[in-house]
This record gives C-alpha cells, structure tokens and sequence, in this order.
C-alpha cells in the first residue's frame, strides 16, 4: 500500500510540473471572403485532425419566435 501511495504521489508531482510547462502553440486567423473565419492551429509532431464549428445561433437569436431554435433542433435530430 506505501509503494502505490508513493507512486501515486510521484505521479502527481510529475503532471504537475509538466502542467506548468505546457504552451498552447502559436495559431493563424483567416477570415474568407463569405466571412467564414479559421483558425488554424498546426502541430506536425501529432498526426491528428480536429475541426470545431461554432454558429451564432441559438435561443438568443430566437426575438419574437421563442422555441424556433429547440425546434429546429428537435426537427434535425429526428431527420424530418
């Protein structure tokens, strides 16, 4: 039991000066001609891909048709 409570604890100790190094790497903004913008944020050592799409869109968009964006939620979820 003392050898996993120390393990343990050399394992927090570790993540958390590697936690404190840790630097988000440098990124690039475009903005396309219909408006669209990207932000293209590279890092060759890790082969991986992840695209993200945020809307302006929502119940606050909604004004005077209050539900129209849980609606058109609910409409795309059940595939009508």
């Amino acid at each position: 039991m003392k050898y996993i409570f120390t393990l343990f604890t050399v394992l927090i100790v570790a993540g958390a000066s590697l936690g404190q190094t840790f630097q988000v790497p440098p990124y690039q903004k475009f903005t396309l001609k219909n408006g669209l913008t990207i932000y293209l944020m590279e890092q060759h050592e890790m082969p991986l891909i992840n695209i993200s799409a945020v809307f302006d869109a929502g119940a606050v968009q909604d004004g005077t048709q209050y539900g129209l964006a849980n609606r058109t939620a609910e409409a795309l979820l059940f595939g009508s």
